[in-house]
């Protein structure tokens, strides 16, 4: 079974799993780093407060359907964990909730003449990113986003 394969698997298991929690899926990655497999589960909630009790508990319940239903090939180090202040954004629901949100968006090609944007994000769809760098806006085609992130931006004394 091919890494992605496998991710897909695991992000159906837990689907189920969180369904009612509060709790949703942001990223899982099967990989192999040296001579280890991982899977890296990482989880949120729509107001950004997941912790350490959370991860716990789904590491422990997704550990043990895993074990149960036992369709990974090798052996794997399973690490459930936040987000984070500057979580990847994959999904649509990722992308709308960052509108307005300063982004990293790094892209496959060149694209009115930038591979990569950092910037307030104005406007977000199934097919277009809009991006503001500056004085500049940018309307990206989302099927050439390579990856994107949130851009962590303590907040200022007296804003």
């Amino acid at each position: 079974m091919h890494p992605q394969e496998i991710a897909a698997r695991v992000e159906q298991i837990l689907e189920s799993m969180l369904a009612g929690s509060g709790l949703e899926v942001v990223r899982i990655v099967y990989e192999k780093q040296g001579q280890r497999w991982f899977l890296r589960v990482a989880l949120d909630r729509p107001d950004g407060t997941v912790d350490l009790d959370d991860c716990s508990r789904v590491s422990d319940q997704l550990g043990a359907r895993l074990d149960q239903e036992d369709f990974i090939p090798h052996r794997y180090y399973l690490e459930v964990s936040s987000a984070g202040l500057e979580r990847p954004l994959q999904r649509d629901r990722d992308f709308s909730r960052a509108v307005g949100k300063k982004v990293d968006v790094r892209l496959t090609l060149n694209h009115q003449g930038r591979r990569h944007l950092c910037g307030q994000l104005l406007d977000a769809s199934p097919e277009v990113l809009t991006i503001q760098e500056g004085e500049t806006v940018y309307t990206v085609p989302r099927q050439l986003v390579q990856r994107a992130h949130l851009v962590y931006e303590p907040q200022q004394e007296g804003k």
